[in-house]
């Protein structure tokens, strides 16, 4: 097996449905606020507060636009004060964050229970041991092409599951996929999991004949299901997905621009191809990185999912699927390229 590209998908969290916990203390009072920048002296202004302050900067400010802080409630009197100060226009973009939170998860609950099986549906946010559970059943379901392994144990002792899809034989190029590095960001997981089901029963079986996948939907379980943790490691020959930017960071200009072609054929949806330092923020040190770096990988990508404006962090379900559709289609040309060209045995 010749590793030949490796996806790392990370997504939304604290605008989806959080852990099924109770949300943490230290989110009453919390709100969100957005805030409209239009100089740079403002925006290295906002850049200096994320440097020396607990605020917590859902958009990154590194360039002209609207930036989404949380700030919580002992923080909320000094951030409101420093953008009057500046002349900063902003806006509440949710002004109870715990509220909020509770919400999501009542929604999930309710979607969960409607669903009333262990079947993915793709209109709610699954936590680990669902999606574990889930990966376990396609072992059962599928076992001429999937098989499931127990790979390691989180630090707080949850087991990490590997999926592999594969028709068998030697010699295939390889597809490695994570998801859900970033605890909050529940938009990946979720997506990975559409990538699995497409790739099972869906239009991308065919794939199975040139290429193995493997999967870990949601690689960071200990902060999956806490949904502040966020931690930062990532992987090899790869597509990372993140949330709330819409864009993709490209070592292979050709091909990621033909992904997000048809990525954009789909439901409209634009995405911006180019370096994270060019297009989001400086990301060095990252999976994609790692991937080309010392795995030894032929390509790596990220793709930074929806979305971009009017939810941030907090995509509800309904968008779980258009979101997953439309990644799949620039998945699948990314993969469909590797199928057509395998690395020279």
């Amino acid at each position: 097996m010749k590793l030949q590209l490796a996806v790392l998908l990370a997504g939304v969290a604290l605008a989806v449905a959080g852990p099924l916990h109770e949300p943490s203390r230290d989110t009453h009072g919390a709100q969100v606020l957005r805030v409209k920048v239009t100089d740079l002296a403002d925006l290295r202004y906002l850049a200096y507060l994320q440097s020396r302050t607990t605020l917590d900067f859902w958009t990154e400010p590194r360039a002209l636009g609207e930036i989404d802080i949380m700030a919580r409630r002992w923080d909320l009197p000094m951030l409101k004060a420093a953008l009057q100060h500046r002349n900063l226009q902003y806006s509440v973009q949710i002004a109870n964050v715990h509220r909020h939170l509770a919400d999501l998860k009542e929604r999930h609950l309710q979607a969960r229970t409607k669903a009333g099986d262990s079947r993915m549906s793709w209109d709610a946010y699954y936590n680990y041991d669902e999606i574990n559970a889930w990966l376990d059943s396609l072992a059962a379901e599928y076992p001429s092409i999937a098989t499931v392994t127990d790979v390691g144990t989180s630090y707080e002792g949850r087991t990490m599951k590997l999926l592999k899809l594969s028709t068998g034989g030697t010699g295939k190029d390889a597809i490695f996929t994570d998801g859900g590095i970033h605890a909050r960001e529940w938009i990946a997981p979720a997506t990975v999991t559409y990538f699995i089901q497409q790739l099972v029963a869906g239009d991308g079986v065919g794939l199975l004949d040139s290429v193995d996948f493997y999967f870990m939907p949601a690689i960071n379980p200990d902060g999956y299901a806490y949904t502040f943790t966020d931690v930062s490691p990532k992987f090899c020959h790869h597509a990372v997905h993140h949330a709330f930017h819409q864009s993709l960071w490209t070592l292979a200009d050709s091909l990621a621009n033909a992904a997000v072609a048809a990525l954009t054929a789909v439901h409209g949806t634009q995405y911006k191809v180019g370096s994270s330092t060019n297009t989001i923020y400086i990301a060095a040190g990252g999976s994609d990185d790692w991937a080309l770096g010392v795995g030894g990988s032929e390509y790596a990508y990220t793709i930074e999912l929806r979305d971009e404006g009017q939810y941030g962090f907090r995509l509800p379900e309904s968008l779980i699927i258009p979101t997953a559709e439309e990644t799949w289609a620039g998945f699948k040309v990314v993969a469909q390229f590797i199928a057509d060209n395998p690395k020279p045995k």
